[in-house]
């Protein structure tokens, strides 16, 4: 798998953003949703931002629940916090853990107000505990009693 860094420093990433079929996607997309979609500002500079890249699809191949559309400060911040993830969670998970913590996500975040949810699991995860009671539960072991 390629990593985000190595594609978009590729000349073909490059001139994708350059081509008429990338301006007159990102324009309507930009135009569709007209507001960030994380600070929910509409009197900014939008940018698309791909959630994920698919080295065998071009920057327009992409579906609307694949991108979303940010404001030049969120989506700088944004980046900043994916590098900071990415640094922490792939040093611990494998790809099957991976896989799991992300359907794990999916399901809080789809179930539950994303700010309450995140909140929650900041206590649940703060709470050495719970965090014990649970894997015990579960026939597992906490990395804090496996050291």
């Amino acid at each position: 798998m390629k990593t985000v860094t190595s594609i978009i420093n590729n000349s073909s990433y490059l001139s994708q953003l350059n081509s008429d079929q990338w301006k007159s996607f990102s324009r309507s997309i930009r135009q569709q949703r007209n507001f960030c979609e994380c600070c929910k500002m509409g009197d900014r500079q939008l940018q698309v931002h791909h959630l994920f890249y698919d080295p065998s699809r071009q920057l327009w191949e992409y579906t609307n629940e694949e991108i979303v559309v940010l404001c030049d400060s969120c989506h700088k911040q944004i980046h900043e916090q994916l590098k900071k993830f990415r640094l922490c969670v792939f040093r611990y998970l494998t790809p099957h853990l991976f896989q799991m913590l992300n359907g794990c996500l999916a399901v809080g975040l789809t179930k539950y107000d994303p700010l309450v949810f995140m909140h929650a699991l900041a206590e649940f995860t703060g709470n050495e505990n719970l965090v014990n009671s649970h894997a015990k539960a579960y026939g597992l072991e906490t990395a804090r009693s496996k050291k």
